[in-house]
């Protein structure tokens, strides 16, 4: 029912339906549970910690495993990167070799080349 106006507010009027508890009891329900016994509050209490326990426990093993993970890249990088950089360098002295092979073997048909010439050269010259 609305107030009159002008009327000041009555100080024992509350809304209906709310039962109003202290502050303390209510926290006490919701941090308890509302409902349920006390053998679950115990199991809670009792498991809880537990639980952060294990859960730590697992994420500290991930994090070794982790780090033996990236131990174990960054070494396996190094090497790769050591082993390309022979393996340049050994393709280098390779090409080189060849192309000493290559060049003597220029030169000897070349020289075989030239011999042929200076006898076909001669032959002609020589009188029939």
């Amino acid at each position: 029912m609305p107030r009159p106006p002008g009327r000041p507010p009555d100080p024992q009027r509350r809304p209906r339906g709310t039962h109003p508890e202290p502050a303390g009891a209510a926290t006490q329900r919701i941090a308890l549970g509302t409902g349920i016994g006390a053998g679950v509050t115990a199991a809670g209490v009792y498991f809880g910690p537990l639980l952060v326990g294990v859960l730590t426990s697992m994420a500290i093993s991930l994090a070794v495993v982790a780090l033996v993970a990236v131990a174990t890249a960054w070494g396996l990088v190094t090497v790769v990167r050591t082993v390309a950089q022979d393996g340049d360098q050994a393709t280098k002295n390779l090409r080189k070799a060849r192309r000493r092979v290559y060049q003597a073997d220029l030169e000897k048909k070349l020289d075989r080349l030239m011999e042929t010439a200076r006898k076909r050269e001669a032959k002609a010259k020589t009188p029939r």
